[in-house]
């Protein structure tokens, strides 16, 4: 058995030095050409958008696995072969990062520290009343979510989830439109974790904004396609919600005329919210390896018919 990897665009270098530390694993770089051989021990393909067909390359591939916590690039287009099993990288990296950068907004937008600043250049010391409230709703309860709800219930913040399908499970949870609109209205910062499919594509729009706060912080780290922007514009313009914070745009890069770029009451950063670590990512590959190699299949499998 072995595992390709297969990033077009991406370098992928880091990732093969740090996968090649297992000496037990044998790692392809699928970007190069292979020999026969080579392509039939391949049981594992780890990918990152990769061309439409690349399965057919590799007669003996049980499973593809996405370099990224998104793996919507797996289940939407030209369907893979319905025997491979598809999985998505679960890294506490990954985690880490995500829950760090949106507790630093949070934390910041709430403490005002941009005003300070700003009345620091005027030589002013005044006092100001916190911005937003303790109240996070979270749009998603994946992994990412939940830790990241986590950590934000560890300094105090209500925290609370909406996910699309109903889970008895999760106590802390509500589902369907009635449950989106009441976690909307609740929140002082609403943050949306949602994978990206055909049932979540604009998901924020005009009328979901209309129920939230007119002081409320919407930040956006799942997906570009999760919004309308020309409902955001207008939602901000008429202050119908206070402030957004985007991680991911549709498109990416954002092009340089986008409106959304000179907006006061929006900031944007680039893709940067959690990024994969190609050491960390290595050895959570090769836990996955290991158990499709003892019959277990991926430790995160994706569920063909959800998206995620």
């Amino acid at each position: 058995m072995a595992i390709a990897i297969l990033m077009p665009g991406r370098s992928c270098s880091e990732l093969l030095d740090a996968l090649r530390v297992h000496s037990a694993v044998p790692v392809l770089d699928a970007s190069q050409p292979l020999t026969e051989s080579e392509r039939a021990a391949v049981r594992l393909a780890v990918v990152w958008y990769p061309p439409t067909g690349f399965e057919a390359d590799f007669p003996n591939l049980q499973a593809v696995m996405s370099y990224g916590a998104g793996a919507e690039f797996l289940t939407q287009g030209q369907p893979l072969p319905s025997d491979l099993i598809l999985g998505r990288l679960v890294d506490p990296h990954l985690r880490q990062q995500m829950a760090r950068y949106l507790l630093s907004i949070v934390l910041s937008e709430q403490g005002r520290l941009t005003q300070y600043r700003q009345l620091q250049s005027q030589s002013t010391w005044q006092p100001l009343e916190p911005l937003i409230g303790q109240q996070i709703g979270f749009l998603g309860r994946g992994v990412l979510a939940h830790y990241a709800g986590e950590q934000c219930a560890a300094l105090g913040y209500s925290v609370a989830y909406w996910q699309r399908q109903a889970n008895p499970d999760h106590s802390d949870s509500c589902d369907g439109e009635k449950g989106l609109q009441t976690l909307l209205s609740q929140s002082d910062v609403i943050i949306c974790l949602l994978p990206l499919t055909d049932s979540t594509r604009g998901l924020i729009n005009a009328a979901r904004l209309s129920h939230c706060k007119s002081t409320a912080m919407l930040i956006n780290v799942g997906r570009g396609g999760l919004v309308n922007y020309s409902d955001l514009i207008r939602a901000l313009d008429q202050g119908q919600i206070g402030q957004v914070w985007l991680d991911v745009t549709d498109p990416e890069p954002l092009p340089s005329d986008s409106p959304l770029w000179q907006h006061e009451q929006l900031r944007i950063t680039p893709h940067i919210a959690s990024k994969t670590d190609p050491v960390s990512a290595a050895t959570t590959i090769v836990e996955n390896y290991r158990s499709l190699q003892t019959g277990s299949g991926l430790l995160n499998p994706v569920n063909r018919l959800t998206g995620y």
